[in-house]
Protein backbone atom coordinates (compact mmCIF):
# COMPACT_ATOMS: atom_id res chain seq x y z
CA UNK A 1 0.00 0.00 0.00
CA UNK A 2 0.82 3.39 -0.66
CA UNK A 3 2.31 5.64 2.02
CA UNK A 4 -1.33 7.55 2.04
CA UNK A 5 -4.19 5.81 -0.22
CA UNK A 6 -7.81 7.19 -0.52
CA UNK A 7 -9.89 4.46 0.67
CA UNK A 8 -13.41 3.36 0.67
CA UNK A 9 -15.02 0.91 2.70
CA UNK A 10 -17.89 -0.91 1.84
CA UNK A 11 -19.58 -1.92 5.23
CA UNK A 12 -19.41 -0.16 7.85
CA UNK A 13 -20.24 -1.97 10.72
CA UNK A 14 -17.53 -3.35 13.44
CA UNK A 15 -15.00 -5.05 11.35
CA UNK A 16 -15.27 -1.76 8.69
CA UNK A 17 -15.32 0.49 11.17
CA UNK A 18 -12.52 -0.42 12.77
CA UNK A 19 -10.61 -0.81 9.69
CA UNK A 20 -11.49 2.99 9.12
CA UNK A 21 -10.19 3.78 12.27
CA UNK A 22 -6.73 1.45 11.42
CA UNK A 23 -6.50 3.62 8.40
CA UNK A 24 -7.15 6.75 9.24
CA UNK A 25 -4.68 6.90 12.43
CA UNK A 26 -1.88 5.28 9.81
CA UNK A 27 -2.41 8.62 7.48
CA UNK A 28 -4.72 7.78 4.72
CA UNK A 29 -7.84 9.49 3.52
CA UNK A 30 -11.29 7.31 4.12
CA UNK A 31 -13.09 8.95 1.43
CA UNK A 32 -16.41 6.81 1.76
CA UNK A 33 -18.10 4.39 3.78
CA UNK A 34 -21.12 2.61 2.53
CA UNK A 35 -24.07 0.36 5.09
CA UNK A 36 -26.90 -1.69 3.57
CA UNK A 37 -29.56 1.57 3.00
CA UNK A 38 -26.37 3.80 1.07
CA UNK A 39 -23.04 5.15 1.35
CA UNK A 40 -21.29 9.14 2.44
CA UNK A 41 -18.81 10.33 0.33
CA UNK A 42 -16.47 13.33 0.41
CA UNK A 43 -13.81 13.58 -1.69
CA UNK A 44 -11.67 15.76 1.24
CA UNK A 45 -12.39 12.49 3.19
CA UNK A 46 -14.78 11.86 6.08
CA UNK A 47 -13.97 12.55 9.44
CA UNK A 48 -14.32 8.69 11.35
CA UNK A 49 -14.62 9.78 14.71
CA UNK A 50 -17.63 12.20 14.28
CA UNK A 51 -18.76 9.63 12.08
CA UNK A 52 -18.48 6.74 14.59
CA UNK A 53 -19.48 9.01 17.56
CA UNK A 54 -22.99 10.09 15.94
CA UNK A 55 -23.35 6.13 15.39
CA UNK A 56 -22.56 5.45 18.90
CA UNK A 57 -25.26 8.06 20.20
CA UNK A 58 -28.11 5.31 19.63
CA UNK A 59 -29.13 6.07 16.21
CA UNK A 60 -29.20 2.48 14.88
CA UNK A 61 -31.70 2.45 12.35
CA UNK A 62 -31.80 2.11 9.02
CA UNK A 63 -31.15 6.04 8.36
CA UNK A 64 -27.85 6.44 10.80
CA UNK A 65 -25.12 7.54 7.67
CA UNK A 66 -27.93 9.52 6.29
CA UNK A 67 -29.15 12.03 8.96
CA UNK A 68 -25.20 11.87 9.73
CA UNK A 69 -24.30 13.40 5.97
CA UNK A 70 -27.28 15.86 6.46
CA UNK A 71 -25.86 17.12 9.51
CA UNK A 72 -22.21 16.74 7.99
CA UNK A 73 -23.19 18.51 4.77
CA UNK A 74 -21.52 15.16 3.15
CA UNK A 75 -23.42 14.02 0.16
CA UNK A 76 -25.54 10.77 0.73
CA UNK A 77 -26.36 8.24 -2.10
CA UNK A 78 -29.18 5.87 -1.38
CA UNK A 79 -28.64 2.35 -2.15
CA UNK A 80 -30.75 1.58 -5.33
CA UNK A 81 -32.45 -1.93 -5.11
CA UNK A 82 -32.96 -3.48 -8.41
CA UNK A 83 -36.47 -4.73 -9.51
CA UNK A 84 -37.04 -8.33 -10.19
Amino acid sequence: MPEVSNIVIQGFGNAGSNAAIIWEKAGHKILAVSDSKGGVYDPEGLDIRKLLTHKKTGETDAQTLKRWAAKSGKKFQERVRERA
